[in-house]
């Protein structure tokens, strides 16, 4: 067996089987080659952890006692291999919410081992929890909440699971919605009087028939010093 490279030498070690077969192997693809002889005298070579610098022409050589030499190709291509495409997920955020969560659930892989897994967004990975983000886990449930919602927050989040030969992802494509509080609610009721711990209040009341729906209350409290 023997290896033909346009771009890379070709190697080095060199073995002869009890078949008369000789055999090159290809040390800078960053495969391995296993020859052998099959019980029924058939002679094989097997390729293992496959690399793209694999790709080439492999041919196995035949010489009889008359000096002529019987020769069979084969054309290998190795293609990288490629993982499925993102499930995509459209979410929405509300400003006036506060906050947004994404959650990942990972229960379908628990036969499978995942490498590595992280949050990503709009390209750039999230090493670890802070002000903005918090990661949190609860067995195969991953989560992420954005903290302080604005309309900056928009854009793609993926939660990247890495297996052992590529990755599969959820993406997100994150919609933030402004804040519609000052139209959904009234005007402000002119300040109280200062009470016995110096503070005045007013208030303000939504208009709007959705607002238990939207921000969990109709009544907003406003208070400052005297």
């Amino acid at each position: 067996w023997y290896q033909r490279r346009v771009r890379e030498a070709v190697v080095s070690t060199q073995s002869t089987g009890s078949s008369g077969i000789n055999a090159e192997y290809g040390g800078d693809t960053g495969s391995s080659y296993r020859f052998g002889v099959h019980e029924d005298g058939r002679d094989f070579i097997e390729l293992k952890e496959m690399q793209m610098g694999a790709s080439g022409v492999f041919a196995c050589n035949y010489e009889y006692p008359d000096g002529q030499v019987y020769a069979m190709s084969f054309d290998i291509k190795v293609e990288k291999r490629e993982g499925p495409q993102d499930v995509i997920r459209t979410i929405t955020f509300r400003e006036d919410i506060g906050s947004g969560t994404l959650m990942c659930d990972l229960s379908s892989l628990r036969e499978v081992r995942v490498e590595r897994f992280y949050w990503e967004i709009d390209g750039e990975e999230l090493e670890e929890s802070n002000e903005k983000y918090t990661i949190t886990e609860d067995g195969p449930t991953k989560r992420l909440d954005v903290n302080d919602v604005t309309e900056d927050d928009t854009g793609t989040y993926r939660c990247v699971a890495e297996l052992q030969y590529y990755p599969i992802a959820v993406r997100f494509n994150v919609t933030v919605i402004a804040s519609t509080k000052d139209i959904d609610f009234g005007s402000w009721t002119p300040f109280s009087v200062c009470d016995k711990q110096n503070k005045k209040f007013r208030f303000r009341t939504c208009v709007e028939e959705e607002c238990i729906t939207k921000y969990g209350y109709v009544y907003e409290v406003d208070t400052e010093e005297c």
